[in-house]
């Protein structure tokens, strides 16, 4: 990954946008030695719960929550605490199978090439999730994805993206295609390395799998013949 949690040498504190009387500030620590790069400051962003709170004319406060419009509007404040980086977790559709609570976790990922239809506009109508996907460049979903990027460069920020290569979740297309790709449970199925990760199948890394590795690789140019995200940290 480009950042680690070993060369971040310079670490943010800030307080809840959802919390706007609040004072905020940014505290960083300097290490010696360590490039331009390791001195960046990365702002984490959860895009499904990220919120915006705007007082109205009555003076009560609206809180709008969950898309990239949402993000892209504060965009500004998150520049101003000193983020060099805005690095969003997975933003693509969860899985459906043994899914986790009502609505799952952004690690269980049903589709590598496609933006969960949550995180896209407010103002569009909701989309069927062949319009989520981006390998199409007039596709909304990839439209969405580059405006948020064109709006990050805007501010000066880089964009990074999770990609998660750990696994899958059990009906993401790869894991029905390719089980030979995944861990196996003692029934011979595509199964989690961790017992309590019962919403997902763990890809297999033990053996060289060049056609599963092109197929990832594969994942990653689309996402930047997108011009979306240029940096990546993997899971």
């Amino acid at each position: 990954p480009f950042f680690s949690s070993a060369s971040l040498c310079r670490a943010t504190a800030t307080m809840s946008s959802a919390l706007p009387l609040l004072p905020r500030r940014l505290c960083t620590v300097e290490c010696k030695n360590a490039t331009p790069q390791q001195q960046q400051v990365v702002y984490q962003v959860f895009p499904r719960n990220h919120s915006v709170v705007s007082r109205t004319d009555t003076g009560a406060y609206a809180v709008r929550t969950g898309s990239f419009d949402v993000l892209e509007e504060d965009l500004p404040r998150i520049k101003s605490l000193g983020a060099d980086v805005v690095y969003l977790l997975p933003v693509y559709p969860v899985g459906e199978v043994r899914r986790k609570g009502t609505l799952g976790s952004p690690y269980a990922i049903r589709d590598y090439l496609a933006v969960d239809p949550s995180l896209l506009p407010s103002a569009q109508p909701p989309l069927p999730p062949d319009a989520c996907r981006v390998v199409d460049d007039d596709a909304p979903a990839t439209r969405a994805v580059v405006r948020l990027a064109d709006a990050l460069h805007r501010e000066n920020m880089l964009f990074m993206l999770d990609v998660v290569f750990a696994h899958t979740s059990p009906d993401n297309l790869v894991a029905q295609e390719h089980p030979e790709w995944f861990h196996r449970g003692p029934d011979g199925r595509p199964a989690p390395i961790v017992e309590e990760w019962w919403d997902v199948v763990s890809f297999d890394w033990s053996v060289p799998v060049p056609a599963m590795w092109d197929y990832l690789v594969g994942v990653l140019q689309v996402h930047c013949v997108a011009r979306a995200a240029l940096t990546f940290a993997y899971s």
